[in-house]
């Protein structure tokens, strides 16, 4: 267990992290392969004791980038499948070996790579990625014939699925979206692999959630993590936040009108006011970007982030919110989350952030401790 020592927090609710699983597995039971990702810490939530959950409930695989995040889950007991989406150096091919993890080749260089490291009649299974319009990792579409006659002629390595990135799959759905198109570039090279029974997967939260009729594999992100991804219908389904971010005043200081709080005194009193310290900061990946402009829940009220936001502290107007005029050290404020009937959402952060839900998860820091409600 994460020693600790200070009240800041976040909380990781399980049982909304089955639900949400659950419930996106429902919208495509037919699908031929089910991969929660779980990169990047899982979102921020802990990608050990998330993937240890959820292999409980029966997914089809797991999906990490970094090989080094795949070894850290075998190290810590998980037995399903990997996929590793990342790219391959000499060593990174060796430990993808060595840890049974599954590579994702997105270049020929990837695939040289695996064949010198594998035994005649290996088989080792791998995953082929097609750039159909991200053009970001991937083989081009043109590419998909002379792929599949290399992989019929070779015995070290057979094609156990293939798989593309959707650019912008909250238009599917939409007439002459961009998904469609990817669909069907799709459609056309995985024809070339049908024969070696290779699983298609591309569908992410977004598409899951639009479209689950499609008969392609399932790889759900943000929305296995309570964050309603954006779709072209507008479908709303019941996921349930899995993170609370939580803290507690530091310290509670009277500051008169005229008087300035914080870095640069870009924030300045217009009435004697109640200002509570938070031991929060941008060093915990509560942003800069809040300064003047975030939102904390004290007493189950919105309080105003005052002044701008230190590597180890935020201030937090609380005037309206203390009828008695008094806060006391130790209060719990919420910084994501519910409190009392008032709820702060990731999506909301983001949009005072000016980024993305994505990142408001993933930029809380490994020095603020996961504590896990079962």
């Amino acid at each position: 267990m994460q020693e600790r020592w200070r009240s800041t927090h976040v909380e990781v609710h399980l049982p909304h992290l089955v639900h949400n699983f659950k419930l996106l597995k429902s919208c495509v039971n037919e699908a031929p392969l089910f991969c929660p990702m779980v990169k990047a810490d899982a979102y921020g939530h802990g990608d050990i004791e998330v993937a240890r959950t959820l292999e409980r409930h029966g997914p089809t695989t797991f999906g990490v980038v970094l090989v080094e995040e795949g070894v850290k889950l075998r190290r810590a007991g998980i037995q399903s499948p990997i996929l590793i989406f990342g790219s391959f150096d000499h060593d990174a091919s060796e430990a993808t070996v060595n840890f049974n993890l599954t590579p994702v080749l997105s270049d020929w260089a990837h695939v040289k790579s695996f064949e010198h490291r594998l035994a005649e009649d290996d088989l080792f299974a791998v995953h082929l990625k097609f750039n159909t319009g991200m053009n970001r990792m991937g083989f081009e579409p043109a590419e998909a014939p002379k792929l599949a006659a290399h992989f019929a002629n070779q015995t070290r390595m057979r094609v156990a699925g293939v798989c593309t990135h959707l650019q912008c799959s909250e238009d599917l759905g939409a007439a002459a979206g961009r998904t469609e198109k990817q669909i069907n570039a799709f459609d056309e090279l995985f024809a070339h692999f049908k024969s070696t029974h290779a699983i298609p997967h591309y569908l992410n939260s977004s598409a899951i959630m639009s479209r689950p009729s499609l008969k392609a594999g399932a790889r759900p992100g943000i929305a296995l993590y309570g964050v309603m991804p954006p779709t072209h219908d507008q479908i709303r389904a019941h996921l349930l936040p899995v993170m609370t971010w939580k803290s507690a005043l530091a310290l509670v200081r009277k500051v008169r009108a005229g008087e300035s709080v914080s870095y640069g005194a870009t924030w300045t009193a217009k009435r004697d006011s109640v200002i509570g310290v938070v031991p929060v900061g941008y060093g915990d990946g509560y942003s800069r970007a809040f300064s003047n402009k975030g939102i904390m829940l004290f007493r189950g009220r919105r309080v105003p982030v005052t002044g701008i936001v230190c590597m180890d502290y935020t201030m937090v107007d609380l005037t309206d919110a203390v009828s008695d005029g008094m806060a006391n050290i130790g209060e719990d404020i919420v910084l994501l989350g519910r409190q009392g009937s008032e709820v702060l959402k990731a999506e909301e952060l983001a949009q005072i952030a000016g980024t993305i839900p994505y990142e408001i998860l993933t930029r809380v820091g490994p020095r603020v401790p996961r504590l896990y409600t079962h």
